[in-house]
């Protein structure tokens, strides 16, 4: 079975795409979900469904010849890590505490010079 867009969102895969041309190796992250939108979630997501579509265009200005590109895919750890910390009692992942503050804790005043 071909991997599709629809499988690489669902996976929470980061799908970049790379110039092979020894003088540039230039990588950019592409954003999957609006792939998707303009070719279907169900187009192929494998090497040969893609490499006819993208082209180095730092390359091309540059009137270097054209080499293939290849795609590398990343799971997406940042976002599970969000995820994962998106708890009640967290925002942005940090622990947050109900109380008084530390000055008021140790009843000085806060006006008073320290």
């Amino acid at each position: 079975m071909s991997k599709t867009l629809a499988d690489v969102i669902a996976e929470n895969e980061t799908l970049y795409v790379n110039c092979s041309h020894t003088l540039c190796w230039r990588t950019v992250k592409l954003d999957v979900h609006a792939l998707a939108d303009s070719l279907g979630a169900d187009h192929g997501a494998m090497h040969d469904d893609l490499v006819k579509l993208f082209r180095c265009t730092k390359c091309y200005a540059e009137g270097r010849d054209q080499r293939p590109v290849f795609f590398t895919y990343l799971t997406d750890y940042e976002a599970d890590r969000q995820r994962r910390n998106a708890r009640p009692g967290r925002i942005d992942g940090k622990p947050q505490t109900v109380g008084l503050g530390p000055l008021e804790r140790k009843g000085i005043d806060h006006e008073e010079d320290v």
